[in-house]
């Protein structure tokens, strides 16, 4: 649910879904459920 949201959002640019690894994947995911949390709670 939250990669299909990531994988259709405009504003992330398409080599950096190529170019990442389910490491940095998962990284990046981390880092945007934060900043989405973080912005919700503000």
């Amino acid at each position: 649910m939250i990669v299909e949201f990531i994988q259709k959002s405009h504003w992330i640019p398409n080599f950096l879904h190529r170019n990442l690894n389910s490491v940095g994947q998962s990284f990046m995911i981390a880092i945007l459920v934060h900043i989405f949390r973080r912005g919700r709670q503000g």
